[in-house]
């Protein structure tokens, strides 16, 4: 007889680090401790044989190609991570950008040149013929998914993994918009992750799942000596494509570490791929044509050359004192004579420390200023709080970048200069991310609130104000003749900054003209906003459609509303006032937005509709 293993409480807690350049899969079994406070890092494991590759790795490469076609189904064969060889012509990369490619850029973010992106990203500038970024993902997410599952099933009975329940805990930046955290969702699911009866998908953002991997590995190595409580700790995730920062403030460390974020994070688009434009720029800089006439695929992500760059990358500052200060790329470059920078008989690419540091020096700008705006926010928020007794004494670096000696040694020395901040990482910053993506579906780490990243609220119609409004906005009701209305005027609900507890409800009670013999069907619009002001209107400059939620009160009882005697089109009808509540979850449990739609019927809540929000307008 098969039992369903939630009944003995065994789960597995599976983290899916979805990188720009690379992804990893860690897991963790709830059996191993009743308690998950007893629970660490070090019962963390993650996937590191992956196909194709003869050695062992943390991660495989986040790229995908398309190449040749099944028989049998005529589709395209689809390779992902280390199964790709140079010679794909249809090969991605950095697939994950797309999927927020449409949001303004912030203060922080890099930007690229025209010829660069397209020699060096052409995931980036082109799709596959009738695939969208989701698609993409998808299938590149249901390859890395279908083998994690096979993994899995080796080491488990048949039985015991068909009949063993999976919570999927999925990182998304931090910064992401709304939409982007939905697509990345929808990729997911599409790919088959969390399809499993029993199986569930959760979106975790990855300075959340960095900060539990953490404190998780502090108590792991130094039980006795936590971080203390009341410290605040800014937290940053650097990654390939995107760096995040969230400070948190440590409320307990106890039998567990309590914790909540004190200030808004911040990122940006400058991760370690930009370091790899740069060296592009520079190739184009120094070489001209003679670079730019090469094979896209021998200076692409996948190919020898990059690879190659890769690795003298991560190995930057670590050299021993004195030692040779020249970098040595692999690349046949055809006509090309020997310089300084070339070595045309043995087919390098050289330069030196000082072209290095020029790569790197981009990314780090905007590290520091990302680090100095939180700094400045985090003092801000503790000098506004009635005790002051908190104080900014960590940094923490986590993700693939934030393992970069050199790095380290900039944000160590930055941390000097602002009041001796005590740097810490984990052991294995790579594998942070996933490690605490793992961990956050058991619970070790509570976070009890999150600083809300923009201000949110619906657009409506309000009563026109001759003062402000202009008349472009202004709106007649035929019914009501002397009762003027703006069209699209903003109602923010809840502001950049404010405190979200665990799945906060931010409510707006309305009413709908209803007519009978129309389908009672409103579309409420949800915006956002990342202006330090609140503007008036929704088509005002910085404010972005979230989604739509679409309200249907066909099934509602009549009788439960007021009722009004008016004309609608020359003729006398009975009008129904609608009185309705929305709320928006704005921490729904599976990381994304959900609404609800409640009316009053003798003084009781009555559930209209629950769902999520429809994404497929949002700008």
């Amino acid at each position: 007889m098969n039992v369903r293993m939630d009944n003995i409480h065994h789960r597995y807690f599976l983290g899916f680090d979805f990188g720009t350049t690379y992804t990893g899969i860690a897991y963790v079994s709830s059996i191993i401790d009743p308690d998950s406070t007893r629970i660490t890092i070090r019962d963390v494991d993650y996937l590191n044989d992956w196909p194709d590759h003869g050695d062992t790795a943390s991660k495989v490469p986040s790229r995908i190609a398309y190449h040749g076609h099944n028989q049998e189904t005529g589709e395209p064969n689809v390779y992902w991570g280390f199964t790709l060889t140079p010679a794909m012509q249809e090969a991605y990369s950095w697939m994950k950008l797309l999927l927020d490619n449409h949001v303004a850029p912030t203060t922080f973010d890099l930007t690229s040149d025209e010829l660069t992106s397209a020699i060096l990203r052409p995931g980036m500038t082109e799709l596959p013929n009738g695939k969208s970024p989701v698609d993409v993902c998808s299938d590149f997410l249901k390859g890395v998914y279908e083998f994690a599952m096979a993994e899995l099933a080796r080491h488990m009975t048949d039985d015991l993994f068909e009949n063993t329940p999976i919570t999927f805990c999925l990182t998304v930046p931090a910064t992401w918009s709304d939409k982007a955290k939905n697509d990345t969702r929808e990729a997911a699911r599409t790919a088959g992750i969390g399809s499993r009866d029993g199986d569930m998908l959760r979106l975790i953002t990855e300075p959340e799942a960095a900060i539990i991997a953490t404190l998780n590995n502090q108590v792991a190595k130094h039980p006795r000596n936590p971080i203390s409580k009341d410290s605040a700790v800014i937290l940053g995730d650097l990654g390939g494509g995107t760096n995040d920062f969230i400070t948190y403030l440590i409320i307990d460390n106890d039998d567990k570490y309590e914790l909540k974020e004190l200030v808004p994070g911040q990122g940006a688009k400058s991760g370690s791929t930009f370091i790899d434009q740069a060296l592009h720029s520079w190739m184009n800089l120094v070489f001209g044509r003679t670079f730019r006439d090469l094979p896209v695929d021998k200076i692409e992500p996948n190919s020898y050359f990059m690879r190659e760059f890769e690795s003298r990358k991560k190995a930057f500052g670590k050299q021993t004192e004195g030692a040779p200060k020249v970098f040595e790329l692999p690349l046949v470059i055809p006509n090309q004579a020997t310089t300084s920078n070339y070595d045309a008989k043995e087919y390098l690419v050289k330069f030196g420390e000082e072209e290095m540091q020029a790569f790197f020096q981009p990314s780090i700008d905007s590290i520091l200023a990302i680090l100095d705006a939180q700094l400045a926010a985090s003092n801000a928020a503790i000098s506004a709080q009635p005790s002051k007794r908190f104080k900014v004494e960590y940094v923490v670096l986590a993700g693939g970048f934030g393992s970069s000696r050199y790095i380290q040694d900039i944000v160590r020395e930055w941390c000097y200069n602002n009041g001796g901040l005590e740097l810490l990482h984990t052991d294995d910053p790579q594998a942070a991310i996933m490690k605490g993506a793992a961990l956050w579906g058991l619970d070790t780490v509570k976070v009890f609130s999150r600083s809300c990243r923009r201000h949110y609220g619906f657009s409506f119609q309000d009563e026109f104000d001759e003062d402000l409004d202009p008349d472009s906005k202004l709106v007649f009701q035929e019914w009501f003749p002397d009762y003027h209305l703006c069209e699209g005027r903003m109602a923010w609900q809840i502001a950049k900054g404010d405190e979200l507890a665990e799945d906060q409800v931010i409510t707006n009670d309305l009413e709908l003209t209803y007519e009978p013999g129309v389908t009672p069907v409103e579309r409420l619009q949800l915006y956002s906003s990342d202006a330090v002001e609140q503007q008036r209107y929704d088509d005002s400059e910085g404010v972005d459609l979230v989604g739509c939620m679409e309200l249907d009160f066909s099934t509602v009882p009549l009788d439960r509303f007021a009722k009004k005697r008016a004309k609608v089109n020359g003729s006398w009808k009975d009008i129904y006032k609608i009185e309705y509540q929305v709320q928006v979850i704005m921490n729904a449990g599976e990381g994304v937005l959900k609404f609800r739609v409640v009316t009053n019927d003798r003084d009781q809540s009555v559930l209209v509709s629950e769902r999520e929000i429809d994404y497929s307008l949002a700008r």
